[in-house]
């Protein structure tokens, strides 16, 4: 992408060596940060998932997401997880495919006091509704495929542009 958009490589493996080693290969391939999901392997509680972060972060030559997908991992960063998360130095934000827009808003509450944290949707059919309430953007996968009905749903819904936001969102 030649520096048009940033990159973010997902680190999702459950060793936590190797995912520290892939955050040191993104660095080395151009990324701009890292996502990473929650631990997946065994069950942890939410002061484990924190101390987790608290380790992980200062190890990773990148920015850090966390990434919020409970249907695959079966673990969830909780809202107040998140908000302990964004005062470690090097987590910069969340990409959220939970599909849950009342987590989402909670989060956008918590999170209110470190508007540089950003969050972004996974889901794309609520990527317009998440930007029209004030997300940073999405990840969505269709927009591999199709990037201007993404770029331009985005557009819409940053500038509150409801009649284009339906329409673009529709197709």
């Amino acid at each position: 992408v030649q520096g048009r958009v940033p990159v973010l490589v997902g680190i999702t493996d459950t060793c936590f060596t190797e995912s520290v080693n892939m955050a040191c290969k993104a660095k080395e391939a151009g990324a701009q940060a890292v996502v990473l999901a929650p631990p997946y392997y065994f069950p942890a509680g939410q002061p484990e998932l924190l101390e987790y972060l608290e380790h992980m972060t200062p190890e990773l030559p990148l920015p850090l997401f966390l990434y919020n997908m409970p249907r695959y991992t079966k673990a969830i960063f909780e809202p107040q997880t998140v908000r302990a998360a964004a005062d470690i130095s090097g987590i910069v934000g969340l990409k959220d495919s939970s599909g849950n827009m009342t987590y989402f808003h909670q989060l956008q509450s918590l999170l209110s006091d470190h508007p540089n944290f950003c969050l972004l949707m996974g889901p794309e059919e609520l990527l317009a509704e998440a930007v029209l309430m004030g997300a940073h953007g999405g990840v969505c996968g269709g927009a591999n495929l199709v990037p201007k009905l993404y770029v331009d749903l985005y557009n819409a819904a940053g500038s509150k542009d409801i009649p284009a936001m339906e329409a673009l969102h529709n197709k």
